[in-house]
């Protein structure tokens, strides 16, 4: 939900920022239909392509003592009330305006990472829709990186070590240029 709320602070802070890495994300608009906002959401419905799953949030990662980890902390597990997750989805109708999107500052570099196998992405569509908006809209340094076999939270999974690699080296690179 992070990534969502940063393409929002972009929108009027754009030049106030550097750099932005954003992991897990999507184009929001196009997966409000998946859900009934007139009920409480149910992610563990985003298990679907883990069945049989082991846990509710087993789209997470495929790190199980994430997962666990996860599941234990008070502070993670919280249900979405219906009403955050209409506000959420209807600040997201926002982001794909193309006149809105293009107040973002068009050399803002941004890194996205995702997992493939991340069912808020579907299949890469949602991303590559996210991706493709962004481009039209003038920005000219998205870079898009996708983890084969990576769930939703790319920062845990078991190759995060790789993760958190590509990402530093991004951020070396990109910070390069705008001291130069």
């Amino acid at each position: 939900m992070e990534s969502f709320a940063i393409q929002q602070y972009l929108l009027q802070y754009s030049v106030e920022i550097d750099v932005v890495v954003l992991t897990g994300t999507a184009a929001l608009d196009l997966l409000e239909p998946a859900f009934n906002l007139d009920q409480p959401i149910e992610l563990s419905a985003l298990n679907t392509a883990f069945d049989p799953a082991r846990t509710d949030f087993d789209w997470l990662s495929w790190d199980e003592s994430v997962v666990d980890a996860y599941i234990r902390d008070p502070l993670c597990s919280v249900a979405l009330d219906m009403e955050s997750c209409k506000e959420m989805f209807l600040g997201a109708r926002r982001i794909i305006d193309p006149e809105a999107l293009r107040q973002i500052h068009n050399e803002l570099p941004i890194f996205i990472s995702v997992g493939d196998l991340d069912p808020l992405n579907q299949k890469l569509t949602l991303v590559e829709a996210l991706v493709g908006r962004f481009r039209l809209a003038g920005l000219k340094n998205v870079t898009v990186k996708v983890y084969h076999g990576a769930r939703h939270e790319v920062l845990n999974e078991i190759n995060r070590d790789v993760v958190v690699n590509d990402i530093w080296s991004w951020l070396e690179h990109a910070i390069s240029n705008i001291s130069s």
